[in-house]
């Protein structure tokens, strides 16, 4: 994933080539020479495509961390999870759109799972955590904010 906790490279839902395919176009057109057509006839892929790469334009961001990502719905117990609304329920926001007004970030989810991101439990757990000793240390202790 890249620092905005998307896929990114052959793990991103759209990707066509690996990266091993990215690599080999690179080497392809920067030692052999090969041109743009010729390699877009290779990989089937546009000319643009292939000029793109040749000029990381696309497919030169690096991971920013791993995440591990759960491909099948049997594989994640999805009631250890909350969506973006539920996260956002849970620190006591009445919706998403409430919490992003009040300029509070989500953070980045655990997991992705059919492209929507996913926070454990637990996490959002600690992030109420969190929020209550940061406002317990702004107010000074006071129980009415």
């Amino acid at each position: 994933m890249n620092d905005r906790g998307i896929r990114i490279g052959e793990h991103h839902q759209n990707a066509r080539l690996t990266d091993a395919e990215v690599d080999l176009i690179r080497e392809l057109h920067e030692d052999e020479g090969m041109g743009y057509g010729e390699l877009a006839k290779r990989f089937d892929v546009g000319k643009s495509t292939i000029a793109d790469i040749c000029t990381y334009r696309r497919r030169a961001q690096t991971i920013a961390r791993w995440v591990r990502i759960q491909e099948k719905c049997e594989l994640i117990d999805r009631s250890d999870y909350l969506d973006a609304e539920s996260l956002a329920a849970h620190l006591g926001y009445p919706n998403r759109q409430a919490m992003t007004a009040t300029h509070d970030r989500l953070p980045t989810p655990d997991t992705v799972f059919e492209g929507k991101p996913l926070w454990h439990k637990d996490t959002a757990t600690a992030l109420l955590e969190m929020r209550s000793r940061a406002i317990h240390a702004a107010f000074g202790g006071k129980k009415e904010i």
